[in-house]
C-alpha cells in the first residue's frame, strides 16, 4: 500500500531567495509577513485530513476541483493536477493525494512537481510507483491479455473472485466479489481486469463505479446472450411491477457504445513506428508522449485527439511544442477535437449522433452545394457523394446528424444550402454547433438555442507562458507579478491571450530588466497590434482613433458600457474585426448588447491617446474639443483621484503643443477652491475602481484634521504631474513661466526636490516658502487600557438620565475591543514596515557644490528612537538650510543621536517643539546651546530648568498648571496673555470660575487672541451655568479658533437650559474657524441637538465641525422612568 513520504511538520515553503527583492516591490518585510504567513498556515495544516485519498487519484478529478482556484497564482491547476495535487478550498491550500503534502503558495521559480519533489522526495507516486494515479487522458479501456490458463478456468465466479487475492489497496472502493460476478479476472497489472468471455480489458476503477454497467458500456456484446443478462439482475428489487424477463428480452445492457480510440492507448501509438524513418531527427518515444502516431508516410505523423497532421521534423523539433504551436486551443480545435471524440467513441456525449461533418465556412464558396463542400473538405480524393444521397440520409436520420460550422462571418458569405441549414433548421431537424465571433453573433443569434462563451483566459496561463519563455528572468516575471497583484483595475486586460502575446512580443524586444507598469502593458499591447495589422496600418489607425473618441467621451460622462448607437455616433465599427481587439460585447440576459472596453484603465489610455491626437491636431475644432474636455478636470481632486490615471496616460503620449496648455491648467487647479462637501462619497470612479475608495477616506480625512496637509499633498501632486507633461513634451522652457509661479511662497515635501526640473533649476528653490519632511519610526505610544479607565471611575456611580439622554453612553469593553483589534493591526503594519531614509538621490541633490539653501526646513519626528547613520546621514544632508524648525513626538533619545548634524548648522536651528519624550541632561544642554532657538515648545515631558525659559520669546502654546494658586491669579494670567500675539494654544483647566471665564471673552473682544486656534477650558467645574452663558453670550472676534473645549468631569454633568444652548449656539456661529467642539457632561436632549444641529448646517465649516459630547463608559447609566 502506498504510503506518504516523511514531510516535516513545518516545512519553509516560501521562495525565500526572493524575500530581498519582494520587499523591496511591496515596501514591506516580506521575510515578516512570510514568517507570520506559514504560522498561519500550519495552524490550519494540522487540522486537515492526511492519508491517502483515493477519491483523488483521478487526475481529471483533481483539475475539477480547482473551478474554485484564485486565478491570481503562478501555477496552473493543470500543473498542479499533473503534480499529485487538489485543491482543498481551505484558503489557497493544494494536497497530494498520495502523501498529503499540503502548500499553500506557490513558487515562481519551481514548477508544481519540483516543489513536490523538494518538499517530499519520498513520495511514491513522484518515485513511479503504482498507487493508482489516473492521467488525465488514460482511458478505462485496456489493451487485451492473455488469460492465465485460459478462458476455461474462470467458468465459475468463484475462481474469478480468487484471482482478485492482490487486488491494489487504491481500487478496494470497488468490490472485487461485484467484479467477479460481472465476469472480470483481475490480470495482475494495476487495477486491469478482463472479462473471461469476450476479452475485453477495464482498468482505472472508482468507488462508485458499476462493473455491470461498466463492462455493458464498453463491451455491449457480451449481454446477447440472454443468459448473461439475466445474471445481472441478481440485486433487482423484489417488489418491482417490471418482469426481469421482459427487461432481458428488451437487452437492457444492448447499448450504443462504441469502443475507445485505440490510439488513445500510448503502446498502441508506440507499435505504429515499427517503419518509422531511421534517419528522422526526432526520438519516437517524444512523439506518443504528444499524442501522436505514425501514418506510414514519409515522415508525417497525426494527433489521436485534434486529428493535426505535422510532418518534416528538423534537429531540435520538440514535437509536445510543435504539436501546440500548430494546433493551440481554440473555438477551432475545440469543433475539431468534437468530430475526432465522435469517432473515437470514447465520449458518451457524442455516440448518440450516426453522421459528424466538420466545415470549414471559410473555404466554401456561395455557389457550392452541401454535397459538393463536404466532397472537398472531408472526402479523400476521388470521393463523391451526391446531393440527392446526402439529403436522403439527413432527412432519415435527422437529429443523429452534427454539423460542425466553423468560422461563421455572416448570413451574407454562406452557401445557399448552409444559409438554409442554419435558418429554416425546423425542415431537416439535424443539429448544428457553429463558432462565431463575437460581434457577428447579431443576425445568427434568432436561430440559437444555446448560447456558449469561451472562458476569460486566466492569470496563471500568462504567467506560465512568461515562465516558459522568460525562465531565465525570473525577477522581472515576479516584478511582473507584484505590479498586477497591486493594480486591481488592470487585473481586467490580461483575460484576452492577446494581451499574454503582446506581452511576450515587448519582453522578447526590450530583453532589459526595465519596470513594468500599466502604461507599459498598454503599450505593449497597441505595438502588438500594429505588428500584426503591419500591413494594413490605415484601418488600425482609424478604429483606434475612433474608439478613443467613444473611450474619451465615455470617461468624461462616467459611462463605461456602451451600446451599438454609442458605437455608430463615435463612428466605430461594431463588426469590425479590430474593435473586438479593444472592445468586448457582451449580450447574454440583455436585450441590446452592450460593449465594454477590455478594462477600465485601457478605456482611460485609449481617451488619452485620442485627447493627445485632438490637442496636437492642425485643426482649431479638435484643439478646442480636446480643451473642452481637458478644462472639466476643473479641481485638484479630480486631477488627484479621478482622473489621475488618465494623466498619467496622456502624458505618456507626450505633445509639443499639448504641454504648456495642459501644465498652466493643472497648476491653476491649486487655487481652486471647490472642497470635498462637492464630491459625492458615491461617485462614479469610485464605483468602478473600489480599490481606490480608501484613498478618497484618507484624502477627506486629511482635508478634515490638517488642511495645511491637504494643501502640501495637493501641491506635490499637481506639480509632479505638470512637471512630467513639460519633460515628456519638451516644452519645460515654454512652461517654466507657470511653473515659478505656482512655486512662489508654496511649502512643498522634501521628495519633490528630487524631481529633475529643481536640478535642472535649482534657483527655483528660492522662492518655496519651506520645505517639509516627516520621519515616522514603528515605535507606538502606550495606550491607557480598561483598567486604568475604570479606576478613574471605579468611585463612581452610574449616572441616572433620561431615557432621552441614552444615547450619550457606550460602554467601554466595547470600545476597548475595537480599540485593541485596530491597534494590533497597526502594530503589525509598523513592524512589517521596513524603515527608509528620506530619499535625497536624484533632482536637486545631484548637485555638488548646492548651489542655493532651502529657505526653511521643517522635520517631523515621531514615534522614533535614536537615528541609525543612514538617516543621520541624511540629515547632514538636508540640514543646509536658511532655518531649521524640528519636531519631535514620542521619540526619546532621537535628539541627542543627532548632534553632529545639529552641530553642522546651529545657528539655522530655529524652532523646537517637543512631545511626550523625555529629554536627557545632554539633550537640555544642546537645546540651550542653539543660539538662534525662537521658540521652544514642551508638552507632556519633564520640565526644562528655569533658564531655558529665556529663550521662549514668541510663545506659541501655554498649557496652564491647575490649583488654588492659580486660581487665585487667574484673570492675572488673562490679562498677561492678552499680551502674546503669538499664542495659537491656550489651556486654562480647572481653576477658571465666572469671573475669570469673562475676562477671556472681554479679551477676546478687545482684539486680543487674534491667532488663538485652541481653546481649551475643561474641567473648569466652577463655573455655573449662569456663568457659561454670559460667556457664551460675550465671546467674539476670535477668527482663527478652530477647537473649543468645555468639558466637564463626569460628575458635574450639566443639564442646562434652553437658553443656555441658544447662546451656545449663536456663540458658535460668531467662530467661522470652528471644526471641534467637545463638550462632554453636557446633557443635550433631542430638542437641544436640533439647535446645536441647526447651526453647524448653516456654520461656514458644516462639513467639518464636529461636536463631541457622548461618554464612554464601563457601564450603562440608571434610566430613570
Amino acid at each position: 500500500m502506498a504510503t506518504h513520504g516523511e514531510v516535516s511538520e513545518q516545512v519553509p515553503k516560501f521562495d525565500d531567495d526572493f524575500l530581498p527583492e519582494l520587499s523591496a516591490l511591496l515596501g514591506v518585510d516580506a521575510a515578516q509577513l512570510t514568517k507570520r504567513q506559514q504560522e498561519e498556515d500550519h495552524k490550519e495544516q494540522i487540522k486537515m485530513k492526511t492519508g491517502f485519498n483515493s477519491h483523488m487519484r483521478s487526475e481529471a478529478k483533481r483539475l475539477k476541483t480547482f473551478v474554485t482556484y484564485d486565478t491570481f497564482r503562478s501555477w496552473t491547476p493543470q500543473d498542479m493536477a499533473a503534480a499529485g495535487f487538489y485543491f482543498t478550498g481551505v484558503k489557497l491550500g493544494v494536497q497530494c493525494f498520495c502523501c498529503s503534502l499540503i502548500l499553500f503558495c506557490t513558487s515562481l521559480r519551481k514548477t508544481p512537481i519540483e516543489s513536490h519533489r523538494r518538499l517530499c522526495p519520498g513520495c511514491e507516486f513522484l518515485l513511479g510507483k503504482d498507487v493508482g494515479n489516473i492521467g488525465k487522458y488514460d482511458i478505462r479501456v485496456k489493451s487485451p491479455e492473455k488469460l492465465r490458463g485460459g478462458k476455461a478456468r474462470y467458468q465459475k465466479e468463484e475462481a474469478r473472485l480468487e484471482s482478485f487475492e492482490n487486488w491494489p489497496f487504491y481500487a478496494h472502493g470497488t468490490s472485487p466479489r461485484v467484479l467477479s460476478a460481472a465476469g472480470f479476472v483481475f490480470t495482475g497489472k494495476r487495477d486491469t481486469v478482463q472479462c473471461f468471455s469476450c476479452g475485453g480489458c477495464l482498468g482505472n476503477w472508482e468507488e462508485g463505479d458499476d462493473p455491470w454497467k461498466e463492462h455493458a458500456k464498453w463491451f455491449p456484446n457480451i449481454f446477447a446472450n440472454e443468459e448473461l443478462r439475466l445474471d445481472t439482475f441478481k440485486d433487482w428489487p423484489l417488489e418491482s411491477p417490471v418482469a426481469v424477463e421482459a427487461l432481458v428480452r428488451a437487452g437492457l445492457f444492448y447499448t450504443a457504445f462504441c469502443n475507445d480510440s485505440v490510439f488513445a492507448n500510448e503502446e498502441l501509438r508506440l507499435d505504429t513506428f515499427k517503419d518509422w524513418p531511421h534517419e528522422s531527427p526526432v526520438a519516437v518515444e517524444a512523439l506518443v508522449r504528444a499524442g501522436l502516431f505514425y501514418t506510414g508516410i514519409k515522415d508525417t505523423v497525426r494527433c489521436f485527439s485534434c486529428g493535426g497532421c505535422m510532418e518534416k521534423w528538423e534537429e531540435g523539433d520538440d514535437p509536445l511544442e510543435e504539436h501546440t504551436r500548430f494546433y493551440p486551443n481554440g473555438k477551432t480545435t475545440f469543433l475539431k477535437k468534437t468530430a475526432f471524440l465522435w469517432a473515437s467513441g470514447c465520449c458518451p456525449l457524442l455516440n448518440r449522433f450516426q453522421l459528424v461533418f466538420y466545415i470549414s465556412l471559410g473555404s466554401t464558396r456561395p455557389d457550392q452545394g452541401l454535397a459538393d463542400i463536404i466532397c472537398a473538405q472531408l472526402l479523400e480524393a476521388g470521393g463523391c457523394i451526391s446531393e440527392v444521397c446526402l439529403s436522403s440520409n439527413i432527412q432519415q436520420l435527422k437529429h443523429q446528424v452534427l454539423f460542425l460550422l466553423d468560422d461563421y462571418h455572416g448570413m451574407d458569405s454562406l452557401p445557399q444550402a448552409i444559409e438554409t441549414m442554419i435558418t429554416r433548421n425546423y425542415l431537416t431537424r439535424t443539429c448544428l454547433l457553429i463558432t462565431v465571433h463575437t460581434n457577428r453573433a447579431r443576425n445568427i443569434r434568432p436561430y440559437l438555442d444555446t448560447i456558449l462563451e469561451i472562458k476569460e483566459f486566466p492569470f496563471y496561463n500568462t504567467i506560465s507562458v512568461l515562465r516558459k519563455l522568460f525562465f531565465h528572468n525570473i525577477s522581472r516575471l515576479l516584478e511582473f507579478m507584484v505590479y498586477f497583484g497591486m493594480s486591481i483595475g488592470l487585473q481586467g486586460i490580461h483575460k484576452t491571450p492577446l494581451f499574454m502575446a503582446a506581452v511576450c512580443t515587448d519582453w522578447f524586444q526590450n530583453p532589459s530588466d526595465q519596470s513594468f507598469h500599466d502604461v507599459a502593458a498598454f503599450k505593449s499591447y497597441m505595438k502588438y497590434l500594429s505588428l500584426k495589422h503591419k500591413a494594413t496600418p490605415e484601418p488600425l489607425k482609424a478604429t483606434v482613433s475612433s474608439c478613443g473618441q467613444l473611450a474619451l467621451r465615455g470617461l468624461f460622462s462616467s459611462c463605461f458600457e456602451f451600446s451599438s448607437d454609442d458605437l455608430t455616433e463615435a463612428g466605430v465599427d461594431e463588426d469590425e474585426d479590430l474593435t473586438t481587439c479593444l472592445m468586448s460585447k457582451f449580450s447574454a440576459q440583455r436585450l441590446r448588447p452592450v460593449y465594454r472596453f477590455l478594462s477600465p484603465l485601457f478605456q482611460e489610455f485609449l481617451a488619452a491617446m485620442r485627447l493627445t491626437e485632438l490637442l496636437g491636431s492642425e485643426r482649431q475644432e479638435d484643439q478646442d474639443l480636446g480643451l473642452g474636455y481637458l478644462r472639466q478636470i476643473n479641481s485638484p481632486l479630480k486631477a488627484m483621484n479621478a482622473y489621475n490615471n488618465f494623466l498619467k496616460y496622456v502624458y505618456n503620449h507626450p505633445s509639443s503643443k499639448a504641454g504648456p496648455k495642459i501644465v498652466s491648467h493643472l497648476l491653476q487647479l491649486v487655487h481652486d477652491k471647490e472642497s470635498l462637501e462637492n464630491m459625492s462619497d458615491n461617485e462614479d470612479y469610485v464605483k468602478r475602481h473600489p480599490e481606490t475608495s480608501w484613498v478618497m477616506q484618507l484624502i477627506k480625512g486629511m482635508w478634515q484634521v490638517s488642511p495645511e496637509a491637504f494643501s502640501l499633498f495637493i501641491s506635490e501632486h499637481l506639480l509632479s504631474i505638470a512637471l512630467n507633461f513639460a519633460y515628456e513634451s519638451n516644452t519645460v522652457a515654454v512652461c517654466s513661466p507657470f511653473i515659478l509661479q505656482f512655486l512662489r511662497g508654496r511649502t512643498l515635501a522634501l521628495k519633490v526636490l528630487n524631481l529633475q526640473y529643481f536640478g535642472d533649476h535649482p534657483e527655483s528653490l528660492t522662492l518655496l516658502k519651506s520645505v517639509k519632511v516627516s520621519i515616522n519610526g514603528n515605535k507606538m505610544p502606550p495606550r491607557a487600557g480598561c483598567s486604568v479607565m475604570e479606576k478613574c471611575f471605579e468611585t463612581l456611580q452610574p449616572p441616572t438620565i433620561d431615557e432621552d439622554y441614552a444615547s450619550a453612553f457606550e460602554h467601554m469593553k466595547e470600545w476597548e475591543k475595537n480599540i485593541s483589534e485596530n491597534e494590533a493591526k497597526m502594530r503589525s503594519f509598523m513592524n512589517d514596515e521596513p524603515q527608509h531614509p528620506p530619499n535625497i538621490s536624484a533632482g536637486y541633490w545631484k548637485l555638488s557644490p548646492k548651489p542655493y539653501k532651502i529657505p526653511r526646513l521643517e522635520v517631523g519626528v515621531a514615534n522614533m528612537g535614536p537615528a541609525d547613520p543612514a538617516l543621520l546621514q541624511v540629515l547632514k544632508e538636508i540640514s543646509a538650510s536658511q532655518n531649521i524648525e524640528l519636531h519631535l513626538n514620542h521619540s526619546s533619545g532621537f535628539l541627542e543621536s543627532i548632534r553632529p548634524a545639529l552641530e553642522l548648522n546651529k545657528t539655522s536651528v530655529t524652532k523646537c517643539s517637543m512631545c511626550r519624550l523625555e529629554l536627557s541632561a545632554a539633550e537640555q544642554e544642546l537645546l540651550l546651546g542653539l543660539p538662534a532657538l525662537q521658540s521652544l515648545e514642551v508638552l507632556g515631558t519633564n520640565q526644562l530648568p528655569a533658564q531655558a525659559l529665556g529663550s521662549l520669546r514668541n510663545l506659541e502654546e501655554l498649557l496652564l498648571p491647575s490649583g488654588d494658586g492659580i486660581h487665585h491669579v487667574a484673570k492675572l494670567i488673562v490679562w498677561q496673555c492678552l499680551q502674546l500675539r503669538c499664542l495659537r494654544v491656550l489651556a486654562f483647566k480647572e481653576t477658571l470660575d465666572d469671573d475669570s471665564v469673562m475676562e477671556i471673552a472681554k479679551g477676546a473682544t478687545s482684539g486680543g487672541f487674534q491667532k488663538l486656534e485652541n481653546l481649551d477650558l475643561s474641567l473648569n467645574h466652577k463655573i455655573t451655568e449662569e456663568g457659561y452663558r454670559h460667556f457664551f453670550q460675550a465671546l467674539d472676534n476670535l477668527p482663527n479658533l478652530q477647537m473649543l473645549n468645555i468639558s466637564r468631569h463626569l460628575p458635574e454633568s450639566i443639564q442646562v437650559q434652553a437658553t443656555t444652548v441658544k447662546a451656545l449656539s449663536q456663540c458658535v456661529s460668531r467662530l467661522p474657524s470652528l471644526t471641534i467642539l467637545q463638550m462632554f457632561s453636557w446633557l443635550l436632549d433631542e430638542e437641544d441637538m436640533k439647535v446645536i444641529n441647526a447651526v453647524k448646517e448653516r456654520h461656514s465649516q458644516s462639513k467639518r465641525l464636529t461636536v463631541f459630547w457622548k461618554w464612554i463608559l464601563p457601564f450603562s447609566p440608571v434610566i430613570q422612568k
